[in-house]
């Protein structure tokens, strides 16, 4: 019976990217919880302005939303009578100032009275003041350059912000008053930390940065609260959570970092460049000796299914170095182990320790 050869060739084309191990500020680190808070002042309501029925949401809970941005759309009786009559007045108008035009030409010539002319300018004064009337409570919702009767009015965000909850269900039959969303401004969360007495009246030149799920954000600290926790006894620190894109849910428990005086400098690499070998962490540096740069390799990878194949061994001009970690820091690890400014591989780590793997399992004739 003849063996199937099954060939599976990949082409894999990789940028070997190099950076160098840097020196940063690393304090005396605290790692504690957080909960994610706003204050009352920063959740309003949006109301509907004018009753009607919902017709459809443009938007969903967890949404955020530009000031001007639409929220709803309302079927109107209101907003069609404004409209219409708003049009039905500009008609009047222009006939009228025509009119008046003529009575002053009329009044000139003798042929009608100052008591008929003067009727014609108070009647027209009192449709201007309905116009005006009509045309403030239009610019209010929002509405202007009128051309026909509107049907649908579009209840809009009047700031920036997240939709934390539809307070009215689609399709309902609304007043004017009647509150549509809560939004609470984005640019205003908080997050409260939990840390021992002792520490947090030592904090100085704080930096922090607070994690939750797999989102990392940058804080900014504002205070020690004048109050310790009713329940833990502990000190509670208030941190500014800088804006960004990256979602948020409000009393959401995450973890905070923080970090204060004294700091001294200490070796980094990144994140991504380290890996784990034999229950030790790993950094990829090139070979002493060899002269690296930043090039595109090609490296075709044969799997092959035949018994007894032999894989080929491929040189590799770089080796793992065994690092102890210190600290993590947002996208940065701080280790021992490694000198300043030395190269490392930061990219595609899994490819070269697959390399590796492949390369000492063939030395050994496996």
């Amino acid at each position: 019976m003849i063996k199937k050869i099954f060939l599976i060739t990949f082409l894999i084309t990789l940028s070997f990217s190099y950076e160098k191990v840097k020196k940063i500020d690393f304090g005396k680190i605290y790692k504690t919880s957080a909960k994610v808070e706003v204050f009352k002042n920063q959740t309003q309501n949006i109301v509907a302005q004018i009753p009607g029925h919902i017709e459809k949401y443009f938007v969903k809970e967890g949404d955020s939303v530009k000031k001007g941005e639409k929220i709803a759309k309302v079927k109107s009786f209101y907003i069609t009578e404004l409209s219409s009559n708003y049009l039905k007045l500009k008609k009047e108008i222009e006939v009228l100032e025509k009119r008046l035009k003529n009575a002053k030409e009329l009044y000139k010539k003798g042929l009608i009275t100052l008591n008929d002319l003067n009727n014609i300018k108070i009647k027209l004064q009192s449709l201007n003041s309905k116009l005006s009337s009509i045309k403030l409570k239009l610019k209010i919702l929002g509405i202007k350059d009128i051309k026909k009767p509107i049907e649908y009015f579009y209840i809009t965000s009047h700031a920036d912000g997240v939709i934390q909850k539809i307070l009215t269900p689609l399709h309902s039959n609304i007043e004017s008053s009647t509150p549509v969303v809560k939004i609470v401004n984005q640019k205003n969360y908080y997050a409260i930390a939990y840390l021992n007495v002792d520490d947090a009246l030592k904090l100085n030149n704080v930096k922090a940065f607070f994690k939750l799920s797999d989102f990392i954000y940058d804080t900014e600290f504002i205070k020690v609260m004048p109050q310790v926790d009713s329940e833990t006894f502990q000190a509670k620190l208030l941190f500014h959570i800088k804006p960004s894109n990256k979602p948020l849910l409000i009393g959401a428990f995450g973890d905070m970092v923080i970090e204060s005086s004294p700091y001294k400098k200490a070796l980094a690499v990144k994140k991504s460049a380290l890996t784990m070998l034999n229950g030790d962490f790993v950094v990829f540096v090139p070979k002493e000796g060899e002269e690296h740069k930043k090039e595109n390799v090609e490296h075709k990878h044969n799997e092959h299914e035949e018994e007894g194949e032999e894989h080929e061994h491929e040189e590799l001009n770089f080796e793992p170095r065994v690092v102890k970690v210190v600290e993590f820091l947002k996208d940065f690890a701080v280790v021992e182990g490694l000198e300043e400014n030395q190269e490392y591989i930061d990219k595609d780590v899994y490819f070269y320790k697959s390399r590796l793997l492949k390369n000492s399992l063939g030395e050994h004739g496996h």
